[in-house]
């Protein structure tokens, strides 16, 4: 077996800008806390705390990100190709790679741009890409169409496609969107690229028709940031069973399916409802439901804080989804959830067990299956249990996500040696 004596990883952000730059720090984090030298390449933005304390060495590739150029023509340019990120990348690389170093992608589509997979494509790296979305085949990352608020089938880059407005923005935007995913193909990804790894069955099943047949993908559950309680019993006695509010966690766009809040919620104006949490649909809530909990975006530790406060979880997503960590991390305090049976958090939620499915996209559905929970608390607080027990069997914890990674690695490298042979 090979070992492993570095780790390169390649990600938009070093801060945590949601779940790919979440998975990336704590994963460079533990690493590095094993011993592994690790060197994290960003393309823009800030250092996390955690990294500038570790001894993780952070390379800034200092861009813009799509959003924070101040040039719109410039941003839509570079975002297509980036000349800067290529000759830099290709720089750090000459200087920090030798053999048994594995490289771990994780997202490129914000600042990194296509331009950083032809680098790697084309000099033929060992690399493993995360798929923490669908953007390595999708234009929109997330095979759904914002204009119909329905799930996408269409095959991308066809000419049904191509066609089709489904942005959340515009057709302008579509375009731009299917442009960057011609020259991502070109690039490399995923054809070129053999190696991946999936975050669940759910998601494994979606984009595995657009991978290459010779491709491998290997099991590695993301992490979750938590801390077990030692005394489930005194946890669902003291807090679970006297809790009795819905919570919502995550962005308040239509993707999130946050509209079936205000269908399920509306009656009541939201009296036992907690939403976390910013976005485009936030005044919308607002106004409908004025009389709900908004306590605006929370770092981990808040969300946790809320989570424990709270009776049941509501997960509404309309999109596939590639995980759902806020499922899990109910769980990991013994909440249950009511989760859109269309999407990937499903798979961690055991249908009248640790929780219930509901009806995608039927705001009555989730209506009734929330308001059986809130009406039979004796079942939502066994449900938790379960769901807490199901959990801490084994919990996905920052380190054995990094042993599971370096199984990954080990392996990438013996069937590279292996066919070398």
């Amino acid at each position: 077996m090979n070992n492993v004596e570095k780790v390169i990883i390649l990600n938009d952000y070093a801060t945590v800008q949601g779940g790919a730059a979440q998975v990336a720090v704590l994963s460079a984090l533990t690493l590095s806390d094993k011993g592994i030298p690790v060197i994290y390449i960003y393309g823009t933005g800030g250092v996390d705390e955690r990294l500038k304390k570790s001894n993780v060495i952070c390379i800034n590739l200092e861009q813009y990100d799509l959003l924070n150029n101040p040039s719109r023509f410039n941003s839509a340019v570079t975002g297509l190709w980036n000349f800067s990120v290529a000759k830099k990348l290709r720089q750090i690389l000459t200087e920090h790679y030798t053999s048994g170093t594995i490289i771990h992608l994780h997202s490129w589509v914000k600042s990194l741009t296509p331009s950083a997979l032809s680098v790697l494509s084309r000099g033929k790296y060992p690399t493993v890409v995360t798929l923490h979305d669908y953007f390595s085949a999708c234009p929109n990352g997330a095979f759904y169409d914002y204009v119909s608020e329905s799930i996408c089938k269409k095959v991308p880059l066809s000419r049904k496609c191509l066609v089709k407005n489904c942005d959340s923005r515009s057709y302008l935007q579509k375009i731009w969107r299917s442009i960057r995913q011609f020259i991502t193909k070109k690039s490399g990804m995923p054809a070129n690229f053999r190696y991946f790894i999936k975050v669940s069955d759910f998601s494994e099943r979606i984009i595995s028709n657009f991978l290459h047949e010779s491709s491998i993908l290997f099991d590695v559950p993301n992490p979750i940031e938590v801390s077990s309680s030692k005394n489930y019993d005194k946890l669902s006695v003291d807090r679970i069973s006297v809790n009795s509010d819905v919570i919502y966690i995550g962005r308040l766009d239509k993707e999130k399916g946050v509209r079936l809040l205000l269908e399920a919620f509306r009656d009541t104006s939201g009296k036992s409802l907690r939403i976390v949490g910013v976005g485009a649909l936030e005044d919308e809530l607002k106004s409908e439901l004025h009389e709900a909990k908004f306590e605006g975006w929370q770092n981990r530790e808040g969300i946790l804080s809320a989570l424990s406060k709270s009776k049941v979880l509501v997960f509404t997503s309309m999109w596939y989804e590639t995980q759902g960590l806020t499922v899990l991390e109910a769980a990991s305090v013994g909440v249950p959830c009511v989760v859109s049976d269309a999407c990937a958090a499903r798979e961690s939620v055991e249908d009248g067990k640790t929780g219930l499915w509901f009806k995608s996209g039927d705001s009555n559905d989730l209506k009734q299956k929330v308001q059986y929970l809130m009406d039979n608390p004796l079942i939502a607080d066994d449900m938790g249990k379960s769901a807490y027990k199901k959990f801490w069997c084994s919990p996905p914890t920052s380190s054995a996500h990094a042993d599971k990674l370096l199984e990954t690695y080990e392996r990438i490298l013996d069937i590279i040696e292996e066919e070398r042979i």
